[in-house]
């Protein structure tokens, strides 16, 4: 059987529940919620158009809007994340929104900096910024776009200085690998000590150490302020250094200097160190010469000695109570050095002298033509001997002369003369003839770039 339950068992008399209001409260609560979600979506969806990116350079525009592409990027991927707030992605986009916003900072200050570097380029004072290589190595850093890991900002305030002073120790770092040269070795006498001569070698610079170091110095005056105020105003000013300094260029370059270029130049080549100077003490020579004129003395005496004995060899019927002219020749310097001296004739360095066979090579004016000898001559009818003679010598003795009309006189011929000569009536002493074994030679005479030894050793 079946039971039948009353519909108010359990709800009595209670009255029905109203859902209605519930249910609108909680459609007013959702839609709210929706405008919050869609309120945050807007805010995000329009963050990247906030930043505002006016006065920015034109190369940091792709930068930019590259960062505004990874905001709105990130926002979509991470946004249910994002909504809630304090999240870890909500604080990441808030990152990359203030270093977005960072960038266009930097590129508008960039942009200020261009614009005030250019107006200062065109202004009075300024050069040394602009050629100044440091600079010009922040410049480049300084032009790579916003972001760029290699780019660092020009700082206005460290730029704006004048030049840093000269110092020549910097500068010579750059030319440590230019090394001059030993240049020829130059004899100086010693001070104190005759027989010993001091031995300097010089350091200069070849010909490639020198082009080395006109194009650094060129260089450097282009592009190092503080070098080229240096030559302009310290240099270029003072004649005392610019007279020096030309000289100097003018020896190694071979010209007066013309412009700011030859006088960076001659300066470097001044300051650059040049090494010590080599000196080494040296024989004179003078010791050895000394002994070598002892022992010529001697040879000289023994030659002159042996030339007057064997005068007569040279004529077979010699009759040395008679002698011969021909060695009266006086003293006497003739052609290329050589000289007679008691009637022999010798080199310039002493030693007898002799001519190529047949041959009369020495001329002597008639003024220093021996007397006796013309008169001999004269009486043999030779005549006139004109303006003068040759003369052949062997070993130093006088062996025939050449005379101008008469032809070849030879030494035998000028003793048959002397007898003939002898023959004819004269008042008073019959002349002696030629020279006794007891007479000295005169002194040697010397040139002066070759020492000239006297044949019988008197200094």
């Amino acid at each position: 059987m079946a039971i039948h339950l009353p519909s108010n068992l359990y709800a009595g008399e209670a009255e029905r529940f109203n859902m209605m209001p519930h249910v609108q409260f909680s459609t007013q609560l959702l839609a709210q919620r929706k405008a919050k979600d869609e309120a945050i979506d807007n805010y995000y969806k329009d963050l990247p158009n906030t930043i505002n990116d006016k006065g920015v350079r034109d190369r940091d525009i792709p930068a930019i809007a590259g960062v505004k592409t990874q905001i709105q990027e990130y926002w979509s991927k991470n946004k249910d994340a994002i909504r809630k707030g304090n999240t870890p992605e909500a604080l990441a986009l808030q990152k990359m929104y203030r270093d977005a916003n960072y960038l266009v900072r930097e590129s508008q200050n960039a942009a200020q900096v261009d614009l005030e570097l250019g107006k200062r380029r065109f202004q009075g004072g300024s050069e040394h910024i602009f050629t100044n290589p440091e600079f010009m190595q922040q410049q480049q850093s300084h032009d790579l776009p916003v972001g760029d890991p290699n780019r660092t900002p020009i700082d206005l305030a460290h730029i704006t200085l004048p030049p840093k002073p000269f110092e020549v120790g910097a500068v010579l770092k750059k030319y440590i690998d230019i090394k001059p040269d030993e240049g020829m070795p130059q004899i100086q006498a010693h001070p104190t000590d005759k027989y010993y001569n001091i031995e300097v070698t010089p350091k200069a610079f070849g010909k490639e150490a020198k082009t080395a170091v006109y194009e650094r110095a060129a260089t450097d005056y282009e592009n190092d302020p503080s070098f080229k105020n240096h030559i302009d105003n310290t240099l270029a000013k003072n004649p005392q250094q610019l007279k020096g300094l030309s000289e100097l260029f003018t020896k190694e370059y071979g010209h007066p200097i013309e412009n700011e270029h030859d006088l960076a130049a001659a300066y470097m080549l001044s300051v650059i160190p040049k090494g010590e100077v080599k000196q080494k003490l040296i024989d004179s020579g003078l010791r050895a010469k000394e002994e070598w004129n002892r022992r010529n003395a001697i040879t000289s005496r023994q030659s002159m000695e042996r030339i007057i004995a064997n005068r007569g060899l040279y004529t077979p019927d010699y009759n040395p109570t008679t002698g011969n002219s021909l060695d009266e020749f006086p003293d006497v310097e003739i052609q290329n050095g050589k000289r007679i001296v008691n009637g022999a004739v010798f080199n310039d360095d002493g030693t007898p002298y002799s001519s190529k066979p047949g041959n009369a090579d020495i001329y002597v004016i008639k003024e220093k033509v021996p007397a006796n000898l013309i008169a001999s001559l004269k009486a043999a009818g030779i005549g006139d001997i004109g303006a003068g003679v040759n003369i052949e010598v062997k070993d130093g003795i006088v062996i025939g002369v050449q005379t101008k009309r008469n032809g070849y006189v030879s030494r035998l011929a000028v003793e048959n003369a002397q007898k003939k000569f002898n023959t004819e009536p004269l008042k008073g002493t019959q002349p002696q003839f030629g020279r006794t074994i007891n007479t000295q030679p005169a002194p040697a005479k010397s040139k002066p770039t070759q020492a000239k030894k006297d044949p019988l050793g008197i200094l």
